[in-house]
């Protein structure tokens, strides 16, 4: 595999990525208008996210972190 063929993949799955993210982004709305996360006993919309749906509180700090 070229460098330049790392760097059109590297790109799609930004673009996947992006486009996931701004879906979670909107479903995350939903369960906040209807308050979802209350009928699954959870006290907040993030407790939710986190004991739910396993997101991280430090997954945007790791990744501006520089460290590779």
């Amino acid at each position: 595999m070229t460098s330049q063929q790392i760097h059109e993949e590297a790109l799609r799955c930004t673009m996947q990525f992006k486009r996931a993210e701004a879906a979670l982004l909107d479903v995350l709305q939903k369960v906040d208008d209807r308050k979802v996360y209350r009928e699954l006993s959870y006290p907040s919309l993030f407790a939710y996210a986190v004991s739910a749906l396993g997101l991280s509180i430090y997954h945007r700090r790791e990744e501006g972190s520089g460290n590779s």
